[in-house]
């Protein structure tokens, strides 16, 4: 099916790709001081040094870039220029990053898959995806062979840019290069699905991690637990969070927010209210995504009792409330006409410091169920 899934995009992105070029980790953090193109905090020659002070203060043109960098180029060691391209990725200036890596083909340094594995990470701070498939297409040119980190980096843009289609297509590539797939690898690839709502394809990556005996931890369980709350299967997000106390997977606050949120979306308030009570066996602590997806859970099913509970339980464990934790009790006492507590609530409401954002975004009026206003 995942392969289904992406032979169309991929065939049609590459058609793209020739007609265009006309969890990431960054080589920043791999050792230092040696020549095999790996970065070092040693290598920062004057004209690096330069360059980076420079762009503090205005914005460089590739001409310029060139010019910097022209009278050190001949003498660069290859640790140098990953060194350069780490610094402008933690800088967030990949075009800049762009522009070192162009200026040293055209001055005919060897460039190496650590250098263009710094450029494809730079390419992240942006999301600018089509530039990093463009750095993997060439390259194959160069027959330089992509490792796991140039991939996953590659993926990690693609999920940045929101292109979970494009995303699969290079995680396909990377089993017919007979390239090591691991844990961050999928992480980001059930990133991109989760946030495209792709709860299928987020579990058929679970599974094959399992087969291909990749670890998951808590960011890939989390992940597929939040693309199940986003296709509103909560029952499937329970069984995922099941499979992680199986596999003695740590659980964090994010994962039962995502489990919670999808129980609230599928009216589950009970099988929220345990999943709360789950949080405190584990000493997690809950916080206002929390509390606000439990609230809005017990809002559909009409308990407002539980709500208002679950408000003044807020204050008890020093939880703050916001817009839409007042919006969701004053909903709830609004459906079982709870006239008096509902006014009594948005009076609270107003006294709380919401002015100046009730003011401007007009959440007085809107936000309020209508019949609040009306009775």
């Amino acid at each position: 099916m995942l392969k289904h899934w992406t032979l169309r995009w991929r065939t049609l992105h590459k058609r793209r790709l020739l007609q265009q070029c006309g969890r990431c980790r960054c080589q920043s953090d791999v050792g230092g001081g040696r020549t095999d193109g790996r970065s070092g905090s040693s290598f920062r020659s004057p004209a690096t040094l330069r360059l980076l002070q420079a762009l503090q203060t205005r914005t460089l043109r590739e001409a310029e870039v060139r010019e910097m960098l022209a009278p050190e180029l001949a003498k660069w060691r290859p640790g140098q220029a990953t060194q350069i391209l780490s610094d402008l990725k933690a800088a967030g200036k990949p075009e800049v990053a762009l522009d070192v890596l162009r200026a040293m083909r055209s001055a005919r340094l060897a460039v190496n898959v650590f250098h263009y594995g710094a450029s494809i990470s730079a390419c992240r701070v942006s999301g600018q995806w089509q530039t990093a498939l463009s750095l993997l297409h060439e390259m194959d040119q160069r027959s330089l062979r992509k490792d796991t980190i140039t991939c996953g980096a590659s993926i990690s843009v693609c999920e940045k840019g929101g292109q979970w289609q494009v995303a699969l297509g290079l995680l396909c590539d990377m089993s017919r290069a007979k390239v090591r797939k691991d844990t961050i690898t999928y992480n980001s690839s059930i990133s991109a699905c989760e946030k495209a709502g792709q709860w299928p394809a987020t579990l058929i990556l679970l599974s094959e991690m399992t087969r291909q005996q990749v670890v998951k931890d808590t960011i890939s369980w989390s992940a597929g637990i939040s693309a199940c709350e986003k296709g509103a299967k909560w029952q499937v997000a329970l069984v995922l969070l099941q499979e992680m106390s199986s596999n003695e997977v740590v659980k964090d606050t994010i994962t039962f927010n995502a489990s919670i949120s999808a129980c609230e979306k599928g009216g589950q308030w009970q099988a929220a209210l345990r999943l709360l009570a789950g949080m405190e066996e584990l000493r997690l602590l809950p916080t206002s995504v929390t509390y606000n997806a439990l609230i809005s859970a017990c809002e559909k099913a009409s308990t407002w009792q539980v709500a208002l509970r679950l408000f003044d339980e807020m204050a008890e464990k020093d939880v703050q409330k916001d817009t839409i934790t007042y919006s969701a009790s004053i909903s709830a006492c609004e459906k079982d006409a709870q006239w008096q507590l509902a006014l009594s609530l948005l009076q609270r409401w107003r006294q709380m410091r919401f002015h100046r954002s009730l003011l401007t975004s007009g959440t007085d009026h809107h936000a309020m169920p209508s019949s609040v206003w009306k009775n």
